[in-house]
């Protein structure tokens, strides 16, 4: 994620990007109001594609004092603050911070380095980055990042450096152990010695006042704009504490939640990539065993029509079984001669569907070679009196037909006999029969 750093002093707005250890300016312009800062940061942050933002601000409405605090609890101590702001700024929405100095741990009195900024200014800000999707790190008071982040020399007596950056200086005042007293602006970064003296006098007069001490002006050496780059660089890579930051609670709060879908944002998409360089494998493999599947339904269904064609011809073989197992032991006396006649196989077929209790007296068969068809004619009689010779006739009729042959309707006609006898009144009456049917060559007796 791309890191960028605002400076924005009074009348000019540079815009940094942090590459490694090393800061790059990329932008800078003329600033004089928090909406114009708005309206060139609209127009910069996609080409400077800005993602995660820090803005250091010394604008004419940032405010730094001096606060003494005596020993009490962090709870009083906070009540203590806030009643102090509010007889300093009255009913004014500011956001401040507090620096503790650390400068007389065992004394009666904390000192603070308060610095307070209209929430108006901070609320731009911040609902800028965050109706731009842009992580904002944090709103500090650029002198005081400036004072903590460049180097402390200790010495033996209190002292004053100047410290440019930009188009403005800073005197930073400091005591013996190092430990910063207070930050005095100066206009330009390349000021006169009058200048100078004339800011030093009058920052030595307040810590006179604060602090008792009459710390000595050190003249620094000349700074350039690669010694900016190393400034902003070290102020940026410097861990953004909270409570340093400028920013109101619900905003600080928005923005905390912005950072928990952004990192929750980057943890899925690092779990997704996780996920699908551990399902690559699993997809190949699927992938090769639905191809083996393919094959493997593309041989069923080829086995299965060879199948189908076995099945298909042992049922043609069991058909002419029958006519091999009627021909069987009646071979005709030349074994050069023809086959079997086909009236004898069909009178076998015939003679096996007849009903029981029939007995046939005469079997005629012809055949018609040029519509080959067969007639046939059974005189017979019946055995018994009571059997309905002419349904079971048209049983016989129709297993022949599901057997597959092509059998005409049978025509039954009966002989009647005179006579008042027990046997001649029953079911039997009509004795002797003649049956006649035709039979085509195309369905044959299988």
């Amino acid at each position: 994620m791309a890191r960028s750093t605002i400076i924005w002093n009074h009348r000019t707005l540079q815009i940094w990007r942090l590459r490694g250890s090393r800061a790059e300016l990329l932008h800078e312009a003329e600033v004089d109001s928090v909406d114009s800062m708005i309206s060139t940061l609209e127009s910069e942050a996609k080409r400077l594609r800005i993602s995660k933002l820090r803005v250091y601000l010394d604008r004419p409405e940032l405010d730094h004092h001096i606060e003494r605090i005596p020993e009490m609890t962090l709870r009083l101590r906070q009540q203590l603050l806030k009643q102090r702001k509010i007889k300093l700024y009255g009913d004014e929405d500011r956001v401040w911070v507090s620096h503790d100095m650390s400068l007389d741990p065992a004394g009666a009195q904390h000192f603070y380095f308060i610095g307070s900024l209209p929430n108006l200014i901070s609320h731009a800000i911040a609902d800028w980055a965050f109706g731009n999707a842009i992580l904002l790190e944090g709103i500090f008071s650029l002198p005081l990042a400036l004072a903590t982040a460049t180097e402390a020399k200790v010495s033996n007596e209190a002292s004053m450096r100047f410290q440019a950056l930009g188009q403005a200086g800073y005197l930073i005042a400091r005591n013996e152990a190092g430990k910063l007293l207070f930050v005095s602006r100066l206009d330009t970064h390349k000021p006169s010695e009058e200048a100078l003296d004339a800011s030093a006098r009058r920052l030595l007069l307040f810590l006179e006042q604060e602090f008792a001490v009459t710390p000595k002006l050190v003249q620094g050496e000349e700074t350039d704009e690669s010694q900016d780059a190393l400034i902003v660089a070290q102020m940026s890579q410097k861990k953004a504490e909270p409570e340093l930051k400028l920013i109101s609670g619900l905003d600080r709060n928005r923005q905390s939640r912005q950072r928990l879908r952004h990192r929750a944002f980057a943890l899925l998409s690092i779990g997704l990539i996780i996920t699908l360089y551990a399902s690559l494998p699993l997809m190949e493999k699927k992938k090769a065993l639905q191809l083996s599947l393919s094959d493997l339904s593309a041989q069923i269904k080829t086995e299965e029509l060879s199948l189908q064609l076995v099945e298909e011809r042992i049922e043609r073989m069991q058909k002419y079984n029958k006519v091999i197992e009627f021909s069987e032991g009646r071979e005709t006396i030349d074994t050069e001669g023809p086959i079997p006649s086909p009236l004898l196989v069909i009178m076998r077929g015939l003679s096996n569907a007849l009903p029981n209790f029939v007995e046939l007296d005469s079997y005629e068969g012809s055949i018609d070679l040029t519509n080959a068809t067969a007639s046939i004619t059974m005189d017979g009689r019946p055995l018994t009196a009571d059997i309905n010779l002419s349904e079971r006739v048209q049983q016989m009729h129709d297993g022949l037909k599901k057997q597959g042959w092509l059998i005409s309707e049978p025509e039954l006609s009966f002989e009647k006999k005179s006579g008042g006898s027990r046997f001649s009144n029953q079911r039997g009456e009509l004795r002797k029969f003649i049956l006649r049917f035709q039979i085509n060559a195309k369905g044959g007796a299988n």
